[in-house]
């Protein structure tokens, strides 16, 4: 699994650790932990459409901060879940 929880951590967020050997896949990682924090199983997820994202910035925690904030705005607004 390209991410693992960290259950040590004490704040009412989630916390994670994403691993990858491409930015891409960094991203990936980090969508789908994301998204596995808000649904137990990933493999529920039908594919029935597809999402043009698109988000920019010079910083990539930046970058990764601001996609995970619009996949988390977009299901709470147009109730999709993600599957990368």
């Amino acid at each position: 699994m390209p991410y693992q929880f960290i259950e040590e951590f004490s704040g009412g967020d989630i916390c994670f650790e994403v691993t990858g050997k491409t930015r891409e896949e960094l991203i990936i990682s980090a969508a789908e932990a994301t998204m596995n924090a808000m649904v137990e199983n990933l493999e529920d997820i039908q594919d029935q459409q597809s999402v043009f994202i698109r988000c920019e910035h010079r910083n990539f925690d930046l970058l990764l901060f601001k996609f995970l904030n619009e996949i988390i705005f977009i299901k709470d607004t147009q109730r999709l879940l993600f599957r990368m």
